[in-house]
Parts: C-alpha cells; sequence; structure tokens
C-alpha cells in the first residue's frame, strides 16, 4: 500500500503547508512501507486525518480581535498538534492556539503545521 499522503505526485502531509511535489521520491512513496521513514509522514489519527473546523460568531470574532492582513488564511493550514484549532469565517480561516490562548498569524500557523511535532510550547503542555 503506498503512501496515504501520496496523491496525484503530490506529497500532501499534514507536516506541510501545501501540497508539493519537492520532495517526492516515488521509490518510498510508492513502497508498501517504506514511505513509514519519511520524515514528512504521520501516523493518522482521527483528529489528524480531519480538520478540526468550527465556526466562529460575531460575538467570539469581537473577543479575539483578529487582524485579516496577518491572522485570516485563505487556504485551511493542517496541524497535528492537538492544541490547534482551525475556525472558519466568512470564506476565511483563522488559526487558534489553545497553550498560547490566541489566534495565530499565517506565519505562526505555517510553521505550526510544519514543526508542530517539535513545538516548545505544546511540550510544555497546557496549563489552566
Amino acid at each position: 500500500m503506498p503512501c496515504p499522503y501520496y496523491k496525484n505526485k503530490m506529497c500532501t502531509s499534514p507536516l506541510l503547508p501545501e501540497p508539493t511535489d519537492a520532495i517526492v521520491v516515488p521509490s518510498r512513496c510508492l513502497s508498501d512501507d517504506k514511505y513509514r521513514t519519511c520524515k514528512f509522514y504521520v501516523e493518522e489519527k482521527e483528529e489528524q486525518s480531519t480538520l478540526i473546523t468550527s465556526t466562529i460568531d460575531d460575538e467570539k470574532l469581537k473577543e479575539l480581535r483578529p487582524y485579516p492582513p496577518i491572522h485570516y488564511l485563505d487556504t485551511p493550514i493542517r496541524s497535528g498538534c492537538s492544541f490547534y484549532k482551525l475556525m472558519s469565517y466568512g470564506g476565511y480561516f483563522i488559526a487558534y492556539c489553545e497553550v498560547l490562548g490566541r489566534i495565530l498569524t499565517r506565519h505562526e500557523a505555517k510553521l505550526c503545521g510544519m514543526y508542530w511535532n517539535s513545538c516548545p510550547i505544546a511540550k510544555q503542555g497546557y496549563k489552566e
């Protein structure tokens, strides 16, 4: 069985901000289990395989106070982090970090999507 993230000759790993063919090695991607050694492969869990999306109401949006030029995402960015929440509003997406207790900028959301496994904030855990 080939890698579940290998689609249309592209890698669609949740660790990447967008699909790319730059890291594709067909001999590994199409193998029965070699792809498991790829640094962009993660075991699919229910929370990782589905994009957690909720809708924000206007009241919650006022509370979060996003600034569209830096916080609104045109496309959803996936992350394997359990503290990462993706919310939709008016055709855009907003990434939220439960550990930080705030919305993430586009740049932070991309980093969270790529490097969630080594995030020092998430490793410290969620503290109330």
